[in-house]
């Protein structure tokens, strides 16, 4: 599949299994040689056409859930084709059902990696479908403004008209929402610093604004909009369809809130912990060559953390993400675990802004005011007890040592952005601006590869009511710059 030389296909979902897929019923019994696997998926793309599957089935003497590779040629393994679909006619999905069907060893994907690919493959579809719904409602404003400029009303067309210009501006404004969320989400994808959680956000935004946008397309059409030939109700079909799939509207926006809450369907305030990075040899400091710098204190899913250039900051923890100071120069490593986080949500918070205003941008001191000061107060705020001794000793010598150290070791930057009004509320605002920045902050390089692919795609579903789709060059400039 990698050379392109065999056509794949992902089976997850089943009939009584959506959102639920962890939930999923199809099973693998082990047997010589192999494993029989028995169950049925449905809304598989490209199964009736694929040369192999990957099927996910629950192993009946551990109870994992792990991955098998079927090929169509295995006995047992039968498709049929879902008809009779309102939209999405373009996709083949299709029912998938294993009875009795042997899979060799050879074919039983790598232990452990249902929770892994399967969250890699959902970020990339997820993604993609962000960028269809750009591009669809590009494409029904396109149609809507032809129609309306051509229909004759009253003796004049129907862009003359007030209420039929707000409507097709709200359209091309919700367009702009889209398009802006799906480039700027391509390129954090580029660079390394996407998440489950603002993929999460952004397919479930830009599949409601989409459906909002071309529905007011179709609604300037009048009766006539209801027709295919007209483009807008095509792709307001097609909407409705990647408002669910691909994680519907509901549960996207659940996965967003657990991370910028830290709560999950109502547990309250769940542990804390202490993330740390390797850094270079600080020996030059007694005795800190052993020592850990910090990445930043982890509730939930949520990670606080303090630099120069924004103060304090919340956002997704990703041990993904490396070299987050450049002094470290280090990678994540591991996490300790510092207790129960004892505050209510309110209570967080408010400790939270309490901190921000104690560590502005403009404080920050590689040695006398850095990140592992601010996990200490922070921890001592939330669980009552403060950062190991082993973590950069450096740190606290720094208090202490201060009058003997040049100036030119802390904070160097020229502007001082303003703190977070509430670290929780801008944990997403990172889609528009660069690594741990708010709305307004640097900005990130030009869309890289995977960002140009998806452009691609939704220049040509925004174009798909034209005769000659523009290249690249004609809408982003010869060096791909948005």
């Amino acid at each position: 599949m990698a050379r392109w030389e065999k056509i794949g296909c992902f089976a997850l979902t089943e009939p009584g299994h959506g959102s639920d897929a962890g939930g999923l019923g199809t099973t693998a019994k082990r047997t010589e040689g192999g494993y029989i696997l028995n169950g049925r998926k449905r809304w598989i793309g490209n199964a009736t056409i694929c040369d192999v599957a990957v099927v996910w089935a629950r192993d009946l003497d551990t109870g994992k859930i792990e991955g098998f590779l079927v090929e169509k040629s295995f006995r047992g393994f039968k498709t049929a084709a879902i008809k009779e679909k309102a939209c999405l006619r373009s996709v083949e999905n299709a029912d998938i059902w294993l009875s009795d069907c042997f899979v060799p060893d050879s074919h039983k994907m790598k232990p452990g990696g249902f929770t892994g690919n399967t969250k890699l493959v959902l970020e990339s579809s997820r993604a993609l479908v962000a960028a269809a719904c750009s591009g669809l409602l590009m494409g029904a404003y396109d149609a809507a403004l032809q129609y309306c400029s051509s229909r004759q009303q009253f003796g004049r067309p129907l862009t003359g008209f007030q209420l039929v210009q707000e409507r097709l501006m709200r359209a091309i404004g919700l367009a702009h929402g889209c398009v802006t969320l799906s480039i700027n989400m391509a390129r954090r994808m580029d660079e390394g610093r996407n998440s489950m959680a603002l993929v999460a956000l952004v397919k479930a935004t830009t599949s409601r604004l989409a459906r909002e946008g071309t529905q007011l397309c179709r609604e300037v059409m009048g009766g006539n909009g209801i027709l295919l030939e007209n483009g807008a109700a095509k792709a307001l079909a097609d909407i409705e369809a990647m408002y669910t799939y691909e994680g519907t509207y509901d549960i996207n926006m659940l996965i967003a809130g657990r991370a910028a809450t830290g709560i999950n369907r109502g547990e309250g305030l769940p542990f804390s912990y202490l993330n740390a990075l390797s850094g270079r040899d600080l020996s030059c400091f007694h005795d800190t060559s052993a020592a850990a710098g910090l990445k930043g204190v982890q509730i939930g899913e949520l990670e606080y953390s303090f630099g120069e250039d924004s103060g304090v900051m919340c956002s997704e923890h990703n041990p993904r993400i490396d070299g987050i100071h450049s002094f470290l120069d280090g990678t994540y490593e591991y996490s300790l675990h510092m207790g129960a986080c004892n505050l209510s949500v309110p209570e967080l918070h408010k400790v939270i802004s309490s901190l921000q205003k104690s560590f502005p941008g403009s404080s920050y001191d590689l040695i006398r005011n850095n990140c592992n000061h601010f996990s200490d107060a922070l921890l001592k705020s939330i669980v009552g007890r403060g950062i190991p001794p082993h973590i950069n000793r450096a740190s606290r010598y720094g208090q202490w040592l201060g009058c003997l150290l040049p100036q030119s070791s802390g904070n160097t930057s020229e502007h001082n952005p303003k703190t977070l009004s509430s670290a929780p509320s801008e944990l997403f605002t990172g889609v528009f601006g660069g690594q741990g920045h708010r709305l307004g902050g640097p900005q990130g390089g030009g869309i890289g590869e995977y960002g140009i692919g998806m452009v691609k795609k939704l220049i040509y579903m925004a174009n798909c009511f034209k005769q000659e789709a523009p290249s690249i060059e004609d809408e982003f400039g010869a060096e791909g710059e948005y």
